[in-house]
This record gives structure tokens, C-alpha cells and sequence, in this order.
């Protein structure tokens, strides 16, 4: 029980002998739990949980060589085991503080920590305690050069290990007492000592080597035992041997009476067998030749039958096949005269629109010019008819557009359109086209986000069809956003082309509006608001003229994204 208290004491003095190292993850993980459980038992006032902990987190801290961390956790554990009245375990972290200061070199508060260590275990009575705490501050007594306080408590240590009996203590009281005189020139008593020293320690040795001689006499002995149970149970082994030899001999001359007797057994069986053989191939040749000309019968029957269904069903088909064709002939004369129809009536609505659209041009640029003319005589006409005049504008204005559309729509139809390649700057282009629908935009409170419009990009394109279809896409943006929204105008660069956007905050469209939204003449229903369904498909054919394409995402509730591609302009 001595020595195994000792070694308890003397643990942490392993942790010296560590390689000093930042705390790894698991010493981190370590530490983190124990933390939380330290801040559990301050929380619930159980400081005797608490001062266990802080030793805990305090060992691991020496372990990584995190010395002035271990010293502050070892002072707690100090003041948490003061509040429980703990002595035994205020000692134990005054000795662990102890040596952690010997490690941090801090000798003088080293011995101080000794010292009070020795005094509550001494208040304990306990001498195994007492004697490390005496060798330990007498140690750093020495290195402090104070060898007189060194010399007393080793004297002091020394008297405790002889009561205790401790061989390897007495051993080293006598070395630190031999140093100590040795460095004071006192020669007479650091040779007394030195040889008190040699001779416990030629003994221990004695000691060590007398009991190495015993265990391996042990050994011997042991070895010699095994030997001669080994030699008992071989004479054994060869005695069962020789009678399971004799039983053997026995037993293969009885085999080999009855393996002459199974040959015998073997010839007069396989005669039998030759017998029975001739008699199977006989009787299977038979049983074959009747089977082969049952079945090649069954087979011509099958196949006259196959035969016969066969020229039945391709009869049969072949009608269905004639009464087909003629349908379809049937089917591809009324399709062509069909489509001959159709061919002329689409021939005479366009005709028609061409005309009509010709026909409005001048009634409606009347009514624009009448306009015009009134506005100049704002100031002496009455309020009234003033607000008169602008919805005369405004509706002329928009029949004019209308009309626009119509016969643009026609020229599409009739692929005549003349598309001009230029160099455009697609900032000109888009602030172009907000500035035209900013008078519509103002009267809604709606106002053009053009922030993401790129500075010097360019674009390969005709300026009028660009513009007009952007134009109608801005419309519709404004025309079916909410009042005090944002219209957001830009563009983004994409693989050698560039992607204009018109994206507003209106009331979207659902996946059956998106189905037909470039269609002509479709219109789309938004709300209480309607539309003639020519704009949009417009801006398509113009944007397929340029070589680009215009596409749309929207979502009920969410707004409408339109976009339009057309290429870079490479110089």
C-alpha cells in the first residue's frame, strides 16, 4: 500500500518527460466537455464536483505542457475543495501544484505550495504523504541553493522513511543530504552520507538481483516440472501408440478380406450390368425411333396448321391494307383542297388587313394632326376640352400604333422584311426605349431600375426592329404593372452573346398564357386587361430576322422576364 500511494503522488512527474505540444483536437474536445461540466457544478454549487473537474482539465493542460493554464485550474480545484472542507484533496493539488511549478521553473512558489501540501498532511497523519512532500521540497531547497532548509527536511524525510521502512526513500534522502553537504565543503559529512548512500543502494541492487536469481531458480524449477509431466505423458502417449498399431494391423487384414470379397462382388455386378445395359440400349432404341416418328408427324401437322392460319390472317391484312390506302388517298385529297382553302383565305385576310390598316393610315393621322393643332391653342381653349384634346391624342396615338403593327405584322407574315446590320451600344438602345415610355410610366408612378445595363457592349442588330421590339415588350410592362413598381432594364453577357432583360412586377402569366404567348391574334388576358396579341409575336419575328430569340419566364403573382439575344459585336 506504501509504494502504490507513492506512485500515485509521483504520477504527474511522468509529465515532465513529455514533448511539449499545442493541445490537439481530441485534448480540445476534451477540455470543452469538461468546461461545461465545471460550469454545471459552480452553477448548482457543488464545488466538490467542481474541484474534481478543475483537476481534470488541469492534468490534461500539464499533459500538453500548458503549464500556467494548469496552475490556474489546480488553484481552483485548491478553492473548491477549501469551501467543502476537503483536506485530503487540498493536499493532493498543493503536491500537483507543486511540481507543476517545478516545470514552469518557478521554484520559489514550488516550495511554497510543498510546504502547505506537508502541513495538511501532516494534520492528516499521513506519513506515506509526508515523506514525498519532504524529498520534493527538499529537492527544490536544493535547487534553490538554500542546502541548510534542504538538509533539514531531507533530515526530517529521513526519519519518516526509516519509520516507514521505505528502502529506495532512505536511498534518496542520503543522496540529497550527500549533494547538499558537498556544495557547503562540508567533505567529512558528504562522504558519510555518500556512503550510506552506496551501501542502501548496493543492497537494493542485492536485493534486485537475489530476487531476479529466485524467480529464475522459479523458472527453472517450473521448467524442470513441465519437463518431466511432458516425459510422463509421452511414455503414455507411445504405450497408446503401439496398442492402436496392433488394433490397426488387425483391422487392415479384416479390409482386406472384405475388399477381396467386394471384388468378387464388383465382377459379378458389372456382368449383371453389361446384361441390363444391352437390354436398356435395346429397348431405348426402340422407344426412340417410335418417339422421332410420332414427333415429325405432330411437327408436319403443326406446320400445315401455322400454314393455313398464316394465308388466312395475311388475306386479311392485305384487305385492311386496301381499305386503308383508300382512306388515306381520300384523306390526302380533302387535305389538299384544305389547305388550298386555307392558302386563300389567309392570302385574302391579309389583303384585307393591308387595306383596312391603308385605309385607317389617313383618318388617323387626320385626327393626330387635328390634335396637334388644338395643343397649340391650349391657353384659350376651356378646361374641359383641353382634357378632350389629349384623349383625342392619345387615342389617335394609339390607333396609329395599332395600325403600325398590323401592317408590320403583314410584312412579317409575307417575309419581306429588310434587316440592316449596324453596331449598336446597348446602353443607348435601352435608355432610348425607357425614356419613350416614361411619360406612360409617370402617370402610374412606375419607375425604370437601369443600373445593370453594361457600360461600352455592343450588339449586332437592325436599330429600328431592336428598338420596336423592345418597345413592345416595354409596353406591356407598363401597362400591366402595379401602380408605384420598378421596371428593371439590362443586360448580361452569355457565350459570345449578349441577354437584354425587361423585367417587371406585374401580375405574371400561368404555363397556358406562356403556351401561346407569340402566337398571332392571341390575346392574353391579365387581369381586367386585354391585349390584341400582335406585339409580342411582332418582336419574335423581328428578333429571328436578327439572327437572336426572345423568350419569357413569369409566374402567376411574381412578375414577367422577357428576353431578348442577340449577338456580340466582334471588331
Amino acid at each position: 500500500m506504501t509504494r502504490i500511494a507513492y506512485l500515485y503522488l509521483f504520477f504527474s512527474c511522468i509529465v515532465t518527460c513529455m514533448v511539449a505540444q499545442d493541445l490537439n483536437n481530441e485534448a480540445s474536445e476534451q477540455i470543452a466537455h469538461y468546461e461545461e461540466a465545471l460550469q454545471k457544478a459552480l452553477d448548482e454549487a457543488k464545488f466538490d464536483n467542481a474541484a474534481g473537474v478543475c483537476g481534470k482539465i488541469a492534468y490534461i493542460y500539464w499533459n500538453n505542457r500548458k503549464f500556467d493554464k494548469a496552475i490556474s485550474f489546480f488553484e481552483q480545484s485548491i478553492e473548491n475543495n477549501k469551501k467543502v472542507g476537503n483536506k485530503n484533496g487540498v493536499k493532493s493539488a498543493y503536491f500537483n501544484l507543486g511540481l507543476v511549478r517545478i516545470d514552469n521553473e518557478q521554484y520559489e512558489d514550488a516550495l511554497t505550495a510543498f510546504n502547505q501540501g506537508i502541513t495538511l498532511a501532516k494534520e492528516l497523519k499521513q506519513k506515506n504523504f509526508i515523506l514525498s512532500g519532504l524529498i520534493n521540497a527538499a529537492s527544490v531547497s536544493q535547487s534553490l541553493g538554500k542546502n541548510q532548509e534542504a538538509i533539514d527536511l531531507a533530515l526530517e524525510a529521513l526519519d519518516v522513511a526509516q519509520e516507514l521502512e521505505d528502502i529506495n526513500m532512505t536511498k534518496r534522502c542520503y543522496g540529497i543530504l550527500y549533494e547538499c553537504y558537498q556544495s557547503m565543503g562540508q567533505s567529512e559529512k558528504s562522504i558519510e552520507y555518500f556512503d550510506l548512500y552506496s551501501t542502501v543502494d548496493k543492497f537494493l541492487r542485492d536485493e534486485q538481483a537475489k530476487k531476479i536469481q529466485s524467480e529464475s531458480q522459479q523458472k527453472v524449477a517450473q521448467i524442470a516440472t513441465e519437463k518431466a509431466k511432458t516425459d510422463r505423458e509421452l511414455v503414455n502417449s507411445n504405450f497408446k501408440l503401439q496398442a492402436a498399431q496392433d488394433s490397426l494391423q488387425r483391422a487392415n487384414e479384416i479390409a482386406e478380406r472384405q475388399r477381396l470379397q467386394l471384388k468378387l462382388n464388383e465382377v459379378t455386378l458389372r456382368e449383371q450390368q453389361t446384361q441390363l445395359e444391352k437390354e436398356r440400349l435395346l429397348r431405348n432404341g426402340l422407344i426412340t425411333i417410335i418417339g422421332l416418328t410420332l414427333t415429325f408427324l405432330v411437327i408436319l401437322y403443326i406446320q400445315y396448321r401455322q400454314k393455313k392460319k398464316k394465308n388466312i390472317l395475311l388475306a386479311e391484312q392485305n384487305h385492311k391494307i386496301s381499305q386503308q390506302k383508300e382512306e388515306i388517298e381520300k384523306q390526302g385529297s380533302y387535305l389538299s383542297i384544305k389547305n388550298e382553302e386555307l392558302s386563300a383565305v389567309n392570302k385574302e385576310k391579309n389583303m384585307m388587313m393591308s387595306m383596312v390598316a391603308h385605309d385607317l393610315k389617313k383618318p388617323i393621322n387626320d385626327l393626330s394632326s387635328l390634335s396637334q393643332i388644338l395643343e397649340q391653342f391650349e391657353d384659350k381653349l376651356p378646361e374641359d376640352f383641353n382634357h378632350l384634346v389629349g384623349v383625342l391624342k392619345k387615342s389617335s396615338q394609339g390607333y396609329r400604333d395599332m395600325v403600325h403593327k398590323i401592317l408590320d405584322a403583314g410584312a412579317i407574315e409575307s417575309r419581306k422584311l429588310n434587316v440592316v446590320e449596324e453596331k449598336l451600344l446597348i446602353k443607348d438602345v435601352l435608355e432610348d426605349n425607357a425614356e419613350s415610355q416614361n411619360l406612360a410610366a409617370s402617370k402610374k408612378n412606375i419607375t425604370f431600375d437601369l443600373s445593370q445595363i453594361p457600360e461600352n457592349s455592343f450588339i449586332r442588330g437592325d436599330k429600328i426592329y431592336l428598338t420596336q421590339a423592345i418597345e413592345n415588350v416595354l409596353y406591356n410592362a407598363v401597362k400591366y404593372s402595379p401602380e408605384k413598381s420598378t421596371i428593371y432594364l439590362g443586360a448580361n453577357s452569355s457565350n459570345g452573346s449578349y441577354e437584354i432583360f425587361v423585367k417587371d412586377e406585374g401580375p405574371g402569366m400561368d404555363k397556358e398564357d406562356l403556351t401561346y404567348l407569340f402566337e398571332t391574334f392571341r390575346p392574353l388576358k391579365n387581369g381586367d386587361l386585354e391585349s390584341t396579341g400582335l406585339g409580342l409575336t411582332i418582336s419574335q419575328k423581328y428578333m429571328e430576322a436578327m439572327k437572336g430569340e426572345i423568350r419569357c419566364e413569369s409566374e402567376v403573382g411574381k412578375g414577367t422576364t422577357f428576353y431578348m439575344t442577340l449577338p456580340r459585336w466582334e471588331n
